[in-house]
């Protein structure tokens, strides 16, 4: 019955959304950082659709929005908002702090009375004006698996206009799973957006963020192996940096940790799924100043910690 329910749940019946660009001015001022550092946050929030056993929806997501604006990130990257309820909780929160770009109270209906997201889940918020904004849905691949093909993921392209320049900023969410075949239709879904990148003003940088589900090649897991493509050639091919330079045992960076989360599947070991990368073109670079994974411990509200960057731009 749940099988059934999921994918019912994943079925557009109709779209309530008028597809403007929504950029309203932010109502109060929370940058804590100098004209010229930002601090990005991109957080998997893990707000299904329906509600799970163990979940605690109800429990978790009333103070989702208050605990991460504490954070104060200027950019904000939202996953998995899928939920109905989790935007009734939190958007009008950030709506009030933040510049926003998209209708993120669309619906879409899947059976009567139950509903999801029109952005696959993705979310993008900003303390600084926001120039444009599309949200583009991944194709299907062969060998996707079926929760997979109606989640419906993809990414969200934002132009942001901070006061040291413009940024695009990709907010992302990929194929999950650890298999080879797995691992190859993320490398599609990457493949996919950069013919979509590639199209871009190529003066300004590009900030690349989200739930990546992808592996390290220099970190460990305690439970599982996951094949390390994407990342490799996000780097080699479409040189991209990830913001955080050096990895070592003693600080992996680790966003699944179940050892400090009670939402995390134990089986999976320690993982670093959520990352930032950049690319600098054009006359303006991004320096990264600082990394944190956020959101963890006793202010853990998800099955992922968030991760953090600040940056300047010159």
């Amino acid at each position: 019955m749940y099988l059934l329910l999921m994918l019912l749940y994943f079925i557009p019946h109709s779209v309530n959304s008028d597809g403007l660009i929504q950029n309203l001015p932010k109502k109060v001022e929370i940058s804590i950082h100098s004209e010229k550092a930002y601090k990005i946050l991109t957080y998997n929030v893990w707000g299904l659709p329906v509600f799970l056993p163990g979940h605690e929806d109800d429990l978790r997501f009333p103070s989702m929005a208050d605990s991460i604006m504490k954070r104060q990130p200027d950019i904000l990257c939202l996953q998995e908002v899928f939920s109905v309820y989790f935007r009734s909780q939190n958007l009008e929160k950030f709506k009030n702090q933040y510049h926003y770009g998209s209708d993120y109270n669309c619906s879409q209906s899947i059976i009567p009375f139950v509903y999801k997201d029109c952005h696959g889940g993705l979310a993008t918020f900003s303390v600084f004006p926001i120039e444009e904004e599309k949200f583009y849905e991944y194709p299907v691949f062969p060998g996707m698996r079926w929760e997979e093909k109606i989640g419906a993921k993809g990414f969200l392209l934002t132009k942001i206009d901070l006061p040291s320049g413009k940024i695009w900023v990709v907010n992302t969410h990929l194929y999950s799973g650890p298999s080879r075949n797995d691992e190859a239709i993320r490398l599609s879904q990457i493949k996919y957006m950069m013919e979509v990148l590639e199209g871009l003003d190529l003066q300004l940088p590009i900030v690349m963020a989200g739930d990546f589900n992808i592996a390290h090649p220099g970190l460990s897991n305690n439970k599982m192996k996951f094949p390390n493509d994407v990342y490799s050639m996000l780097q080699s091919c479409w040189h991209f940096n990830d913001a955080v330079q050096h990895y070592s045992k003693a600080q992996q960076w680790y966003t699944i940790h179940p050892e400090s989360n009670k939402y995390c599947n134990s089986s999976e070991g320690n993982q670093k799924l959520d990352y930032i990368f950049f690319k600098n073109q054009g006359k303006k670079c991004i320096n990264i100043l600082h990394n944190a994974v956020e959101m963890k411990g006793v202010a853990t509200l998800s099955d992922h910690h968030a991760f953090a960057s600040v940056f300047n731009l010159e």
